[in-house]
This record gives structure tokens, sequence and C-alpha cells, in this order.
């Protein structure tokens, strides 16, 4: 790796000359900063728990080949990672920075943007905590988030955009949906949550509708059993897909129109052995490309003709056993990652067409790259990186993707490796 790097210091805070804009979006729940192009800058942020500076350190390390760029952000005591969000070349990330008392100390919503070239800017949220980033209509990062309501035990839900809150009025709020974003149909948002804990209850898909510069949050709709672990957008764009397992041999996938209907059913047989079985792409005639991975680490696509012919096509191999595979995340076309877990880590895959693109593992102080010609590169993190966590991977533009990792335990630090 290329030992030239850059560090920067950067903080949050109201800026001097900016009260009047900085009032305005406090009155939507978020505080704005200055621009941080010019570094180093330090900007102060009275908070109340903690009087004192609240900085974020940066430092950038290109990796040698030209293929990538580690960026680690440092902060003064605990902070911790919610959600994530990519596109157009930067990381959005959604982290609770806490206070000197950690952990049981207060804490602060922050969404700090992050590019190749370190955190450009930091933002404190005011108006709720436990925030998920998802693309809004626009295709701008919006969150999905707790609202703090004094004098009320129930939590509720609210939806706002990252920035330009003020033409949105107050939030709509709405009992809390602990699902995940699958993505938009026009101005409808989909919401997938599913039991993992049971089985024999159907999950559920909650939609938010966009209307006359109006949010309306619908009730949710029990999908037909099998229960369905994912969903995703079929391509294009006008149905959603989900998957249920019937038995260890067999599966079903059902097309669902915007309304929530099954306009659609195919079978689809499991390949042997098979642990973890997702989609990846589907049409609205029934035509799909599945994920299948596994109890031995085995990594296969199904891909599926929509009139009951399948093809098993084997791609690549995990390490080792998995414990857990995430939902796939696009990357573009005919290109996608999955996070997985083994009992030596964790680790991203990424697939292109039908073979292995990209193979990242953790290992002691960093992660490895898993080359095409069968060598090996240790991306370091650092001595205090023991046992790195894969927090999330997205997607960040043209094919590109980030991983975004944190140390085990009480961490102090972040990483974002922008890769290609």
């Amino acid at each position: 790796m290329d030992t030239d790097h850059t560090e920067q210091t950067v903080g949050y805070a109201r800026v001097a000359g900016t009260e009047h804009q900085d009032n305005r979006e406090k009155s939507r729940g978020l505080r704005t900063t200055a621009n941080v192009s010019d570094f180093p800058m330090r900007i102060r942020q009275a908070t109340p728990y903690d009087r004192g500076m609240r900085e974020f350190t940066t430092s950038t390390v290109p990796l040698t080949d030209g293929g990538g760029t580690l960026v680690t952000v440092g902060y003064e005591h605990r902070i911790t990672v919610h959600s994530a969000w990519g596109g157009a070349g930067r990381v959005v990330l959604a982290v609770s920075a806490y206070g000197p008392r950690q952990p049981y100390g207060g804490y602060e919503t922050c969404y700090l943007t992050v590019t190749p070239l370190g955190v450009s800017d930091v933002q404190r949220e005011d108006l709720g905590v436990t925030p998920s980033i998802f693309s809004g209509p626009d295709g701008a990062p919006w969150v999905r988030l707790s609202l703090l309501t004094e004098g009320q035990d129930r939590e509720s839900d609210g939806l706002l955009p990252l920035r330009g809150r003020e033409a949105w009025g107050d939030p709509v709020r709405t009992p809390e949906f602990p699902g995940d974003f699958v993505g938009w149909i026009g101005s409808r948002a989909f919401w997938h949550l599913d039991d993992i804990f049971d089985d024999r209850r159907p999950a559920r898909i909650q939609v938010a509708e966009v209307d006359a510069g109006r949010i309306r949050v619908r009730r949710p709709v029990k999908l037909p059993l099998p229960q369905s672990h994912v969903a995703v957008l079929c391509a294009e764009g006008d149905y959603l897909a989900v998957l249920g397992q019937i038995s260890e041999r067999a599966s079903v996938l059902r097309v669902l129109t915007p309304t929530l209907t099954v306009e659609r059913e195919v079978r689809v047989g499991t390949p042997d052995g098979t642990a973890f079985l997702q989609p990846v792409r589907v049409r609205a005639d029934g035509r799909a490309t599945l994920l299948s991975v596994d109890g031995g680490g085995r990594v296969a696509l199904v891909r599926l003709d929509g009139q009951g012919g399948q093809q098993d096509v084997v791609v690549g191999e995990l390490p080792s056993s998995p414990f857990a595979v995430w939902p796939v995340t696009e990357l573009g076309p005919d290109r996608f990652a999955f996070r997985f877990t083994t009992e030596e880590g964790n680790g991203l895959m990424v697939i292109e067409g039908e073979a292995v693109a990209a193979l990242w593992t953790s290992a002691p102080t960093g992660y490895r790259q898993h080359l095409g010609d069968g060598g090996q590169r240790l991306v370091r993190l650092g001595e205090e990186w023991a046992e790195p966590i894969l927090t999330a991977a997205v997607p960040t533009g043209a094919g590109g993707y980030a991983l975004v990792v944190h140390p085990q335990g009480d961490a102090h630090s972040l990483a974002v490796l922008f890769a290609t």
C-alpha cells in the first residue's frame, strides 16, 4: 500500500455568520455545518453533555495499484455506526458520537459525508435517533428515524430528507416499523419486514407515498405465507419480488404489483445443500437470478427462465462455511456484492456476470483482498483493529463500492474502504 496519506480535522457547530440558516434548519431537526473543503479546520459545537471540542480526525491512504482509497475517521470518544448510504462517489454514515462518560453518557446523532479525500461534511440530527438512510424520491439521501417525543412512551417513526427539510414541513409521525428499505415505484416507497424468530408469521410491507409535497404512510400489509426474508424491485421498476421457502427442496418466487397483490408465482428448486437463497434480479415475467450459498461455502447463481426451467451455475467459494449471508447490494448491470460471516471472521464477495470479481476477508489488523492470480494483499487498518467488523457495503457509482468497517468493542474510530 502506498504510504502517502493526508490528515485532517473536522468538527460540527453553529458557525459564526450563519445563525439564521442554522435556526431555520434546526426547526426541521437538522443542524448543518460549514463546508470543510479547506483542511485543517476546527468548528466548535456546544452540546448538553459536553461543552468542549467535538472533533473527527481523518486520514486517507491510496492503495498502491490505484484500485481504491482507505479513509480512517477517528473520534475522541466512543462512536457507533447505525446505517450507511452510497452514491455519486461518496458515502453518508449515520453515527452516534458519545460523550466523555461513555457508554452511559449522552450522545449525538450525526451524519458524516465521506469521500476518498476524507470527511467533507458533518451534520447533527436533533429530531430523533437511530436513523436509517435510504434513497429518496430525488435519489438523494433521506432518513427514517425514531422521533424524540417528550412525555410519550411509544416511539414513532418519521421520514425526512437529509437536506432541504424546510420544504416538507413537520415530519409525519407513524408507528415504528423497523423494516428494510426496498426502493421506489413512482411516488411510492416500500419497506419489508420479516420475523427472524418465527417463520410461521407472514412478512409485511409498508408503503409511504409522496403526493403534492406531503408524505403519507400507509398501514403495513401482510404478505402470503411462506414468509419472505428479503424483497427486491423488479428490473422493470414497476413490480416487487419476494422469495419464500416452502420446504428444504423448494421455494416460491412471487412477483407483486405496486398495490401488493400477487401477479405471478414461480416455483424454485433449491440446489442441494443450500443454506442461503435470495433474489438478486427479477423480471416481471418470472425470469430471475437468485444467489445460492451452501453450507460448505459454495456460491452459485440460480437462473430461472420464467417457464419452469432452471439452471444452477457455480461461480466461486467462500473461504469457509458461512454463519450468515446478508442481502445483495446491486452495484451495476449484472454486478452485485454480498456480505458474509464465517468462523474466521467476515467479508465481502463481488460477483460480475458469472465470475467472482472481488473477495475481501477480515484479518488481524485489517482486510485481505484475494487477487485473481491467487495472490493476496493486506490493507492494514492498525494494531487496534484486531478483529475488524464489516458494518455495511454500499455502491458508490460506476460499479464502485465501499466497505464500512469499525473495530470490535469500544470503538473510537471507523474506516471506509473505497474500491472499484
